[in-house]
């Protein structure tokens, strides 16, 4: 049987559309998704404003500066 893993991104809600909330929110397992969730939303992230969604081909790149 072949078991294949899950892996998740976290997007934010912006005016440019969905956008990577973090450089750091790619790759993430269902739990580390849970976790980072969390954080995010105890920093002032509203709920409302993120999703998870599978990770599959390259996400948005925040852009630096």
């Amino acid at each position: 049987m072949d078991r294949r893993i899950t892996l998740y991104r976290i997007e934010e809600l912006t005016t440019e559309g969905w956008t990577l909330l973090d450089d750091k929110a790619t790759r993430l397992t269902r739990e580390q998704c849970d976790v980072m969730l969390e954080e995010f939303m105890a920093s002032g992230v509203n709920a409302s404003r993120m999703r998870a969604v599978p990770d599959v081909g390259k996400p948005y790149q925040t852009p630096k500066g």
